[in-house]
């Protein structure tokens, strides 16, 4: 009983073999194929209701897993589930293999309507606001389970998704939902050859998955190099400057505090900000990766705080406080447009034996890094470290010749990292485009 497929309904018998076109769609389809409702050639199952409290994070005995919407993205995955007592699970809430996993109730449209199909047998349920469309016979299930990976599904569930605090999936939308059918022999045919394309599109992307850590790495590599003297020795050689040093530096390399090379640590202001006016106050969300971002602003009008706090150029922003994993962010600003700061900023006043840039490149080093974890304060929910204790740190310091050589390397070498970072993420846009493609193809019989 509980695993019989259900034939066609009568209605979905006589689009099969119409060769309808579809509705609103000019172009005919492939002579054999029809347009379906989605409720002629499957069913719709409700997910399990359970009261707050009944489901646990572990496996008890008489218990089994449900799957939630969270469990649904690219596919069905079955982390953090919960599980819930086998006697409040119908036989057909059982999944089967088949089974297209849909997210029906939301309060984010990003959510409702995601859909998973599972592709090999599961001893589990699923939830309430989730739903199960089960294909019937004369039609293969993975072919039907591609249709909700579609472009045109995600742009139906768009549509008909509504409710003023929450999205649901109604069961007449499924019903007005068409989906395009082959032949069940071309359904086969039309899996096979995704699954090839698909299959070497997710292996692109497990390569690609890889790189952003990569590319820290290096990222990191460049600087470690550059602030220990590495990135310029050959430089130093050619220059006739002296090469072997102590502590693992080179001759003309120091160790010196940032409270010898810097005139002075100025707080910003407390002052609030506001979506529009005349001069931008920068905050610790400008900062991102060592540089200025300038997307996202506010502004103020008040003169005295313009005046007070106006940024000098080719000066470094230290971000003081925030969570464990952002305090100590900087980026170098050099006065691309007026700005003040914001007072969880130290704006870093630096001293003529200080290239602003190098400082920059030093304070974005895994060392300092460190730095800041062995002196942030902990306080309620955030750290801070303050202008004294910034001021305490000691770097790699180098004459000012090498500091601008430095500077010009790093930059170099961060170009190109750019560059590589925008082909990634190119290549990435690219794999989802040929996916799309693909099943775009398939279901206007242009595939195979």
């Amino acid at each position: 009983m509980g695993d019989e497929v259900q034939p066609l309904s009568p209605a979905g018998v006589r689009l099969l073999a119409s060769g309808a076109h579809r509705p609103g769609d000019s172009s005919p389809l492939p002579k054999g194929w029809s347009d379906a409702s989605v409720l002629d050639v499957a069913d719709l199952i409700r997910g399990v209701s359970y009261a707050k409290g009944e489901t646990t994070a572990t496996p008890d005995f008489g218990r089994i897993g449900l799957l939630r919407a969270n469990n649904i993205g690219d596919g069905l995955n079955f982390d953090e589930l919960q599980f819930v007592a086998k006697r409040r699970v119908s036989e057909e809430q059982m999944l089967r293999v088949g089974d297209v996993v849909i997210a029906m109730s939301s309060g984010s449209k990003s959510v409702v309507g995601k859909a998973g199909s599972v592709k090999q047998a599961w001893a589990g349920t699923f939830g309430a606001f989730c739903g199960v469309l089960r294909p019937r016979a004369l039609l293969d299930a993975a072919f039907f389970g591609l249709f909700f990976q579609t472009r045109r599904y995600r742009s139906f569930i768009s549509d008909a998704s509504a409710g003023t605090n929450i999205n649901n999936l109604k069961r007449e939308y499924f019903a007005s939902l068409q989906v395009p059918l082959p032949p069940l022999a071309e359904q086969r045919r039309i899996v096979a050859k995704v699954e090839e394309v698909l299959a070497r599109v997710k292996a692109a992307r497990k390569r690609l998955v890889k790189a952003p850590a990569i590319l820290k790495r290096f990222r990191q590599s460049v600087l470690a190099a550059a602030c220990s003297g590495r990135l310029t020795a050959e430089w130093r050689a050619q220059n006739s400057v002296v090469v072997d040093g102590a502590d693992d530096l080179p001759a003309s390399w120091r160790r010196r505090s940032l409270s010898e090379l810097c005139e002075d640590f100025r707080y910003g202001t407390s002052q609030k900000s506001q979506k529009h006016g005349r001069v931008p106050v920068l905050r610790m969300g400008n900062i991102q990766d060592g540089r200025l971002d300038w997307s996202d602003l506010v502004f103020t009008d008040d003169e005295a705080e313009i005046r007070k706090y106006l940024l000098a150029p080719n000066t470094v922003l230290f971000n003081r406080t925030n969570s464990p994993e952002l305090v100590g962010k900087t980026a170098l600003y050099s006065g691309e447009r007026p700005a003040i700061f914001a007072g969880y900023l130290i704006q870093i006043i630096n001293g003529p034996e200080l290239d602003p840039a190098f400082l920059n490149v030093s304070l974005n080093t895994p060392a300092f890094r460190d730095y800041c974890m062995e002196v942030k304060t902990d306080g309620v929910s955030q750290s801070n470290i303050n202008a004294q204790k910034l001021a305490a740190y000691t770097l790699n310091w180098c004459p000012i010749a090498e500091q601008r050589e430095i500077v010009r390397r790093v930059e170099a070498m961060t170009s190109q990292v750019d560059r590589v970072e925008t082909r990634v993420a190119a290549a990435g846009a690219r794999a989802d485009t040929t996916v799309q493609s693909v099943l775009y193809k398939a279901f206007r019989g242009e595939l195979v």
